[in-house]
């Protein structure tokens, strides 16, 4: 796996973490999610909210029915992780968010504010999660010359570069003592482009070559780097277009960002596959509207009743479920026949669907009331 340069810092939730999350059968389940003040370890009312949250949670566990001493030892595994993380959460993460499976807990940082949560239910709270993968959507950016290597994750408010095994640091480090004979030289010459000095078949002995050069850089790629829902952006010259098209295969790869990377700053760098991440976020969501007008159309849809909703997701029928945001509907899913019920708790109607669907492999988005394709609470789009 990939690491980062800098220290350790709380991982940012990805969408296997939203996965895993959906297919818990962890019960009860504990999600705790904490909208943080500046100066993140030192502010006093960040410590007063997360000891309030931990006295919550002990508490709604002995009235779920967990004995006290468990309560009390997840309550302190709670405890013990939200004062380790808030010291380690990063700039520009802003929330906090802690599940809690058993007594072991998982900390993940999200860069969207929001309303504080504190949850013990049958299911993990994953709506927020949803939401922030939506809107702080991370990406992969490969910066690539024929001298020069790196890769970048990154969101709208930061880029850090990745060291991956096996990635070259250029192309004769890719390829060493295997560049094409004999006596192909290269040298960078404007905007990061490879000029060729050589006689005879020296053209295609550089098409040879990058060509190689692409082939070691997708290995690295594809051993060692998951998608885990980021697309990647290729900063490179025409040259390296072949490399952008390989990449198709694995990643969802956006518009190259034409010139040589290393010819920006970072700051510009960072802004400018911003822009791009944000171009494909918005065509991803009016294509996602435009499949669910289609599917009205022919009756594949469902949502004036709840109950319909949930039926087609315990079935497995459900490709795209729509969630209001602001909606919340007290009760709980049966997973044998769909029946929405009463319960006791923090348990959510709409957080029940939404693992469910995503359980199922289907897909979930958590919007504003006025970003729903029709009105309700949920609808969805039927496979």
């Amino acid at each position: 796996m990939p690491t980062r340069q800098s220290g350790a810092v709380v991982p940012h939730a990805t969408v296997e973490d939203l996965r895993a999350l959906a297919r818990s059968d962890s019960r009860p389940s504990v999600s705790v999610y904490l909208t943080l003040e500046a100066a993140h370890p030192r502010n006093r009312q960040n410590a007063v909210r997360g000891r309030h949250a931990v006295e919550l949670v002990e508490s709604r566990l002995t009235d779920a029915g967990v004995s006290a001493p468990d309560a009390a030892a997840r309550a302190a595994a709670l405890e013990d992780a939200i004062v380790t993380e808030v010291g380690r959460l990063a700039h520009p993460a802003r929330t906090l968010a802690v599940f809690l499976d058993g007594a072991v807990a998982r900390a993940r940082a999200l860069e969207t504010d929001g309303e504080d949560i504190v949850s013990v239910a049958d299911r993990f709270v994953i709506r927020p999660l949803v939401r922030a993968l939506h809107l702080q959507r991370r990406f992969l950016l490969l910066a690539l010359s024929i001298n020069r290597v790196e890769l970048f994750e990154g969101n709208g408010g930061s880029l850090q570069r990745l060291e991956v095994a096996g990635l070259p640091s250029s192309l004769e480090a890719a390829l060493g003592s295997d560049l094409t004979e004999p006596a192909v030289q290269y040298h960078s010459a404007g905007r990061g482009r490879a000029v060729f000095h050589g006689q005879g078949g020296a053209a295609d002995a550089r098409t040879t070559d990058i060509d190689r050069f692409h082939h070691v850089i997708m290995r690295a790629l594809s051993e060692h780097v998951p998608a885990n829902g980021r697309p990647l952006l290729v900063a490179a010259d025409d040259q390296h277009e072949p490399l952008r098209a390989m990449a198709a295969q694995r990643y969802e790869v956006t518009e190259r960002l034409a010139g040589s990377p290393f010819e920006r700053t970072h700051d510009e760098l960072r802004e400018l596959a911003r822009g791009l991440v944000a171009e494909v976020g918005e065509r991803g969501r009016l294509a996602a509207h435009a499949s669910y007008e289609r599917a009205h159309k022919t009756g594949k849809t469902a949502g004036s009743r709840i109950e319909d909703v949930a039926l087609a997701a315990v079935q497995g029928r459900i490709h795209r479920l729509w969630t209001n945001r602001t909606a919340a509907l007290a009760g709980a899913v049966r997973e044998d026949d769909g029946g929405v019920v009463p319960t006791r708790g923090d348990d959510d109607v709409l957080e029940a669907l939404a693992g469910i669907v995503i359980g199922k492999g289907g897909e979930v988005w958590v919007v504003e009331p006025d970003e729903m394709p029709a009105p309700g609470s949920a609808v969805a789009e039927l496979r």
